[in-house]
């Protein structure tokens, strides 16, 4: 007669994910809980499975305590992500299992005020690695330094990452700035003719950057000290204009679409080059995208934020996230892709950051954990000539 199947044991929700450091073996407690105890467990079986669904090497010890079991996990995370965490008691007393984060190590944040007039004019606020806070307003960017040092470019659109700038302009000239810790410079010290870019989403990388409209892709690359660019015509999956996308290590783009369903969306991955005649991969899913990072798309799921990134597989999601109840995400309304944090009495912009970051200093309980180290931008919503800058 076969056994009968285990049951799912119901334990309470787990409000936060630990967060815990790659490289470094970790122990994890399931209990099997009274509810689940008939006669105690003889043994157990363990599995961790990382974000991408791979089997992660683990062993698993049954501690006996009369009606309470639990089992002890231990295992070693390789990649950064959620990692799911099983254990079965035998003989089929029941499942128990939980989500954990594995996070790069992190120095200890910094913080740094950044101050200007008319902050409040900010549609977007980034910050290069060499510490200028770049303001972008309807018609020009403002870069600020600590010590109050302005720089002011004039472009009707701007897109940044790390340290460089790409810029069109009022005569619909391409250009390219890099921060080198002075100044924003021209490089090269030439403009690239366009047609304008008034419609779609702009992806900006170091030596390149990518435009994704309705039915076009443009690529912008530096080769020899010059700019180029090159045109290619596609299908795209939603009749509506992309909402984000980022530049992969790869070589590939992922852009997000939102459809008209309610909280659906779909993301679409294609070369970043030139060189292809290849149909994008796209696929469907639930959330409402409010932005982009280095590693994939930000969905909101209500009280919860999820990053999904689309390969040869589908989507897979890489990061969940229950957020504070006094935070709520939405994406950001100037050229920059990642979402803002938003509370009733301030904003949080992130920017790539890292970490597990707390809201304490700001009058806001709890917290929220980013997957890569980088650099968080807090505004008040009054105007006081202020912004900080908490690094890790």
């Amino acid at each position: 007669m076969p056994s009968p199947a285990a049951p799912e044991c119901e334990f309470p929700q787990f409000t936060e994910a630990p967060a815990f450091q790659v490289g470094v073996q970790q122990s994890v407690t399931l209990p099997l809980g009274s509810i689940c105890a008939l006669g105690g467990a003889e043994s157990v079986v363990v599995e961790v499975t990382d974000a991408k669904g791979q089997v992660v090497a683990s062993q698993g010890v049954l501690i006996r305590t009369g009606g309470a079991d639990s089992a002890v996990v231990s295992f070693t995370p390789q990649t950064i992500g959620v990692h799911h965490v099983a254990a079965l008691f035998q003989p089929s007393l029941g499942r128990a299992q939980r989500d954990v984060l594995a996070v790069e190590a992190k120095p200890a944040p910094s913080k740094q005020n950044f101050a200007a007039q008319r902050l409040d004019l900010c549609e977007d606020m980034l910050v290069t690695r060499h510490n200028g806070l770049l303001c972008i307003e309807s018609e020009r960017a403002r870069l600020i330094r600590p010590d109050g040092a302005v720089q002011e470019v004039a472009t009707t659109r701007l897109v940044a990452n790390g340290d460089t700038v790409w810029t069109q302009h009022s005569d619909n000239a391409i250009r390219r700035y890099v921060d080198d810790g002075v100044r924003l410079a021209l490089q090269p010290e030439a403009s690239l003719p366009s047609k304008p870019l008034s419609h779609g989403v702009w992806i900006a990388g170091g030596d390149t950057s990518v435009w994704v409209s309705t039915d076009e892709l443009v690529f912008f690359w530096v080769e020899s000290e010059s700019l180029y660019s090159s045109r290619v015509s596609f299908s795209a999956p939603a009749p509506s204009e992309p909402v984000t996308g980022l530049l992969l290590a790869d070589g590939n783009v992922l852009v997000a679409w939102q459809l008209n369903a309610p909280r659906r969306s779909v993301i679409c991955r294609m070369p970043a080059h030139a060189q292809t005649t290849r149909e994008p991969q796209c696929d469907t899913f639930d959330g409402q995208v409010v932005g982009a990072s280095n590693e994939g798309i930000w969905l909101d799921y209500g009280f919860q934020l999820r990053l999904a990134t689309l390969d040869e597989g589908g989507v897979a999601h890489v990061l969940s996230q229950p957020l504070p109840t006094e935070l709520s995400a939405y994406s950001s309304p100037g050229t920059h892709t990642q979402p803002v944090l938003h509370t009733s009495n301030s904003t949080l912009v992130a920017f790539a950051a890292g970490g597990k970051i707390d809201f304490e200093d700001w009058g806001i309980k709890g917290s929220f954990l980013w997957p890569r180290p980088g650099t968080v931008v807090y505004r008040p919503e009054k105007d006081d000539g202020r912004v900080q800058v908490l690094r890790r």
